[in-house]
């Protein structure tokens, strides 16, 4: 038994297909209008208003976008690296959620590698200036820009300035090593 097309219907497929023809939408508005397009024809869904059902199968097919993100990320940590030199280790908290974490062995070589890159880096964010070595500290630490600029008492550009250049260095430090 086929969708009954009537005028509600019909009016918001037209304004999904007007508003897909679009060439200023992102891959994600995209793939969430073709989704909503589907679900337009779901012959249980109710059509009030073009609004109402164009607003209520725009909201379904995010979610629908989401929760296929997040069953890909799931199924993805669930299967084994290609390589024996990684593995997962998985646990569930008390809540039923499931935490993944990667595992390296580290060896001897890698260590030096790193010690060594990040003796360089120390030694060009201290030519950068009084807070490069204090960008450094706060990008290894994972803060944020703000927090770094509030601590070296210079502005968030020149943090991201810094940033860039620390990044650039590191880039071309791997690139001799490798």
């Amino acid at each position: 038994m086929g969708v009954r097309l009537d005028g509600v219907r019909e009016g918001t497929l037209l304004g999904l297909y007007r508003s897909l023809a679009s060439d200023h939408l992102s891959l994600e508005d995209r793939e969430t209008l073709e989704g909503a397009l589907d679900l337009v024809l779901n012959d249980h869904r109710q059509a009030v208003s073009a609004g109402y059902l164009r607003r209520n199968v725009i909201r379904n097919a995010r979610y629908t976008i989401l929760r296929s993100a997040t069953s890909a990320r799931r199924a993805a940590a669930a299967r084994p690296l290609p390589d024996a030199v990684h593995r997962r280790l998985t646990w569930r908290t008390a809540d039923g959620n499931e935490h993944v974490d990667l595992i390296n062995n580290e060896t001897p070589e890698s260590v030096a590698l790193v010690s060594e890159t990040i003796r360089e880096l120390k030694i060009f964010a201290e030519s950068l200036g009084a807070y490069g070595a204090t960008c450094l500290r706060g990008l290894l630490a994972g803060a944020s820009a703000a927090e770094i600029a509030n601590t070296a008492g210079v502005s968030i550009p020149t943090v991201e300035r810094c940033w860039r250049k620390l990044r650039d260095k590191t880039r071309s430090l791997l690139a001799i090593a490798a």
